[in-house]
C-alpha cells in the first residue's frame, strides 16, 4: 500500500470536522428551527427549517463517510468527495441567485471546493485511490 499523501491527510481531518460541525448544525436546525417554527405559529417555516436540517445532516454524514475513506485509501471515497465538492458548489450557485448569499461568500465557498477538485485530478492522488 502506498504512502498517503499529506493533502488527503489534511483533507480527511477538515471533512470530519466538517462533517461534525454539519450533523451538529443539522440538528440545530431540525430541532430548533421546527420549534422556532411552532412558537410563531408557521408551519411552513417549522416544516422548512427541519428538512434543511434533515440534509445538512446527511451532508455531514456524507463528509464524515468521506474523512473515512480518504485516511484508509478507500477508493469509493474519491468520487463521492467529488460529488460533494460539485453538490456545494451547485448550493452556492442557487444561493446566489436567489440572493441567499453575498458574492464574497459565494467566491470563497466555489474557489475551495475548486481547489480540493483540482488536487483530488493530480495523479499521485488519482493513484491513491487507484483511479
Amino acid at each position: 500500500m502506498q504512502q498517503r499523501p499529506t493533502g488527503i491527510t489534511i483533507l480527511a481531518i477538515l471533512a470530519a470536522i466538517g462533517g461534525v460541525f454539519s450533523i451538529i448544525g443539522g440538528l440545530a436546525l431540525a430541532g430548533l428551527g421546527g420549534l422556532a417554527g411552532a412558537v410563531v405559529g408557521s408551519a411552513e417555516l417549522g416544516g422548512l427549517a427541519f428538512l434543511f436540517g434533515g440534509v445538512t445532516l446527511i451532508l455531514g454524514a456524507f463528509w464524515i463517510a468521506t474523512a473515512v475513506g480518504f485516511w484508509g485509501a478507500l477508493s469509493w471515497s474519491w468520487p463521492l468527495a467529488v460529488v460533494l465538492c460539485l453538490v456545494n458548489v451547485g448550493v452556492t450557485i442557487a444561493e446566489l441567485v436567489t440572493g441567499n448569499t453575498s458574492i464574497g461568500s459565494a467566491v470563497i465557498a466555489v474557489v475551495i471546493p475548486g481547489i480540493i477538485l483540482y488536487y483530488l485530478n493530480q495523479p499521485n492522488v488519482r493513484r491513491y485511490f487507484g483511479r
